[in-house]
């Protein structure tokens, strides 16, 4: 493989490979959505046509969630390629604005690895919504929901903290997918989720309307995941038990039920706002009571047994300082090809570790000697052909795995594992701690490699 020798020779792991994380802001009212689609105007199309036009050979971008129609965002987090480098953050960010329509601003430009993926490393996210009962508001009818009724914040609030925990809120998910014969209720996770923190408080009229023309209610919910409506359901629960209409304790009843079709009616979008999402050791603003609402990753510890906002997540992602990377060498001599690739791509991914995650870099180093000396089933040596184009026409050569051997026998082992690692960026990085060599020498002694065990267990990954 290429790639320096010796110790220096580590591969850029997930950390030295740039990229930008955005985090936007943007009036939905105008979007179809946060992400792309067939047709109609979306958050990303916009945000990718203005990098473009900065410049950006490759100007795609990964969002944290996805936003429906008319929902508002302070908080979205976006990933996309650092293709400036010689560009201050701030100068990216004001670049960047420039170049974007007025219902869309970058807030914060960060640098970080390719290896960070908004979606999946966020811990938690943030939504608030907010409800207006008095009379029409012109100024703010895209920002929050209308009504004239009154509603009873005091029994939403207890309401509320029913939510809290890990429940089945299948009878709060939209979409289609809160009924039991959907394919979310197949999934391993289904629509259980994480509810960290559910709350209801008063809100003014930040606009500056004068008093007594009515009050304003938001709901704040944090969670480890979202579903499909899930915070506008809850809100449409919340106000009817606000008016009366039904008893506080009516939200343990939907979450036994776990049936969308028994559920409340959703409230409209364009009161909801994206409002933070939270990554690593990142912690939510206290509550209204100054309690700090904390998110804990690993058990609870003995003296925060008991406390209602404290809620353990069980998932695991690894970041880059949980891994610590050894090197291992085979020898190829007498192994068969495709049990020890395979072997090789599962410990090069990581996948042998009890920290696997799969957007992440989490393998080792694999040192392969005499590699001439790989051994092949069947009549693939003379049957096996590889195949190469020049671009050009009539550029197409092939290669007999016979040829192969004779020519350049690293490259069998190493197309062979090549076919077992995601074709994706990750998969370069990955792919690059493989160090292939004819002969039973290498040059990472250094290293202290340790053999690595190729049997039936291993060769299944």
């Amino acid at each position: 493989m290429d790639g320096e020798e010796g110790s220096a020779s580590v591969v850029r792991d997930r950390d030295a490979i740039p990229a930008l994380k955005l985090t936007i802001a943007y009036d939905g009212t105008a979007f179809r959505g946060s992400q792309r689609q067939a047709a109609g105007r979306t958050v990303q199309e916009e945000l990718e046509r203005s990098l473009g036009r900065l410049g950006f050979e490759r100007p795609a971008t990964v969002f944290a969630g996805r936003t429906d129609r008319g929902v508002h965002a302070v908080g979205q987090v976006v990933r996309c390629g650092d293709e400036r480098p010689d560009w201050g953050e701030d100068k990216i960010a004001r670049a960047i604005n420039a170049m974007l329509p007025d219902d869309i601003a970058v807030n914060e430009v960060g640098r970080i690895s390719a290896g960070f993926h908004p979606r999946y490393d966020a811990i938690w996210r943030e939504y608030r919504y907010r409800i207006w009962c008095g009379n029409d508001q012109p100024m703010v009818r895209h920002q929050v929901w209308n009504r004239r009724a009154p509603l009873d914040v005091d029994r939403m609030t207890r309401a509320a903290r029913l939510l809290i925990g890990t429940h089945d809120l299948a009878a709060f998910t939209g979409g289609g997918e809160g009924v039991p014969w959907s394919a979310r209720a197949r999934a391993p996770r289904g629509t259980v989720r994480t509810i960290f923190h559910c709350g209801v408080r008063d809100i003014g009229p930040w606009w500056g309307i004068g008093p007594g023309d009515g009050y304003g209610i938001e709901v704040r919910v944090i969670a480890d995941g979202f579903l499909p409506q899930l915070v506008r359901t809850i809100v449409g629960a919340l106000t009817a038990i606000g008016m009366n209409r039904q008893p506080a304790d009516w939200i343990t009843r939907l979450i036994g039920e776990a049936d969308r079709r028994r559920g409340p009616e959703t409230a409209p979008s364009h009161g909801l706002v994206l409002w933070r999402i939270g990554y690593g050791d990142e912690i939510p603003e206290p509550d209204p009571d100054g309690r700090q609402i904390t998110v804990i990753t690993n058990a609870l510890s003995a003296e925060d047994q008991g406390r209602t906002d404290i809620v353990e997540r069980r998932t695991y992602s690894a970041r880059a300082q949980d891994v610590t990377r050894k090197w291992f060498v085979v020898d190829a001599e007498g192994k068969t090809l495709g049990r020890l690739a395979s072997a090789i791509a599962a410990t090069i991914r990581g996948k042998n570790k009890p920290i696997y995650t799969p957007h992440a870099d989490t393998g080792d180093f694999v040192i392969v000697i005499n590699a001439e000396k790989i051994k092949v089933t069947g009549k693939k040596e003379q049957q096996h052909i590889y195949y190469s184009h020049s671009g050009y026409p009539g550029g197409l050569k092939s290669t007999s795995l016979q040829d192969m051997r004779a020519r350049h026998p690293e490259r069998i082992i190493e197309n062979a594992v090549r076919g077992m690692i995601p074709r994706t960026t990750l998969g370069k990085a990955q792919l690059k701690k493989l160090k292939v060599f004819v002969g039973p020498e290498h040059p990472h002694g250094a290293q202290n490699p340790a053999p690595l065990a190729i049997d039936d267990t291993a060769a299944r990954g």
